[in-house]
């Protein structure tokens, strides 16, 4: 089998309406990120076919240089760890598209070539940006409705993160509230300052509250804040010394399919759960993640896979079958998804 063929198409997919943030809490990035161009790729050959979906902002080059450097190549000679394409932006999106298409071709779904099905399905929360508590009142009920049983929300120390909590329990008091202030908390003293304001509450865990280089205050942090600590972290070079300093309870990992399985598998041999980050994209990358999550070596805690709710369109023939608050994991070969190049094309830009 030989890629013959390989399809680039440039997307901006808008959010839906009032979705993110209130206008109280103007945010150069939250507020923008959905303008920001995605590549959609699609490769063909033996005549099937898979898809990928970059992060925002991946340049059309990037895109182009990966698919020139796949024509004529055998993907069932890859080493499906490092695909033999230039490790730029858009190399995952590839990544994601070689997986659709040998699991299609072999009739096995994408987590099987991941070292195999861990997990019968994949917790998934809610999400929202920087909100009034009125606005992130109104989100959780929408989310309540729909079956989802817990939210991640951005934040800044000087919102009134405590009202915004209460806000969210009054409505949903089961539900954890995962608070990620992207180091925005600035010190441990202020970390412990905000926890205090919210120990009457359960089920709250704070997401990167301090600057992450700082790992010997995240160590320090754990041992006297009360509540559980994620970290953020990329790949498991990033991940390997928090968890010898023991600086969180569970981590957020992202990276490509094959790093994320590599580095569950690292914090799974530490004991901690994972969950799976996100840029709020579109559900080529949300069923990516899914079966990367699947192929887990570690506990799996809800992941904040939620573009998908937040934007105008999902680009699939089919919605991602998130019920409950989770996803089941699928039989289906490959990524399990089908494109909607109609959509495709209706959101490209020329």
């Amino acid at each position: 089998m030989r890629i013959d063929a390989v399809d680039v198409w440039t997307v901006v997919v808008p959010n839906k309406p009032g979705v993110v943030n209130s206008p109280e809490y103007p945010d150069a990035v939250l507020d923008t990120w959905s303008e920001v161009p995605k590549q959609i790729v699609r490769i063909k050959g033996g005549g099937y076919e898979g898809v990928g979906e970059t992060p925002r902002g991946v340049p059309r080059e990037q895109a182009e240089e990966g698919a020139k450097a796949l024509i004529g190549q055998d993907p069932n000679r890859f080493p499906l760890a490092q695909i033999p394409i230039p490790r730029n932006g858009a190399y995952d999106a590839f990544e994601m598209a070689v997986f659709d298409l040998l699991g299609k071709a072999r009739e096995v779904p994408a987590w099987s070539l991941l070292g195999g099905r861990r997990h019968d399905s994949v917790p998934v929360d809610c999400w929202l940006g920087l909100c009034t508590p009125e606005h992130a009142a109104r989100l959780a009920r929408g989310g309540l409705e729909r079956g989802y049983h817990g939210i991640k929300t951005k934040g800044k120390v000087q919102m009134p993160i405590p009202a915004i909590v209460d806000a969210i329990k009054a409505v949903a008091p089961d539900w954890t509230v995962t608070i990620d202030p992207n180091e925005r908390f600035h010190t441990p003293a202020q970390a412990l300052a905000m926890a205090r304001r919210l120990s009457h509450h359960t089920g709250i865990i704070f997401e990167s509250p301090v600057p992450q280089r700082r790992l010997d205050w995240y160590a320090r942090l754990r041992d006297t804040i009360g509540l559980p600590i994620a970290m953020h972290l990329g790949t498991v070079t990033d991940l390997i010394p928090a968890l010898e300093q023991g600086c969180a309870d569970i981590y957020n990992l992202n990276g490509t399919m094959c790093d994320f399985v590599i580095a569950a598998a690292a914090a799974g041999a530490a004991g901690c759960p994972v969950w799976h980050g996100s840029g709020n994209d579109l559900a080529i990358r949300g069923a990516a993640y899914f079966h990367a999550c699947a192929a887990a070596a570690t506990e799996l805690w809800p992941s904040d896979i939620y573009g998908q709710e937040l934007r105008e369109d999902d680009l699939l023939v089919v919605p991602l079958p998130i019920i409950d608050g989770r996803i089941a994991v699928t039989e289906k070969p490959g990524l399990g998804i089908e494109l909607d190049v109609a959509a495709v094309e209706r959101y490209e830009v020329k």
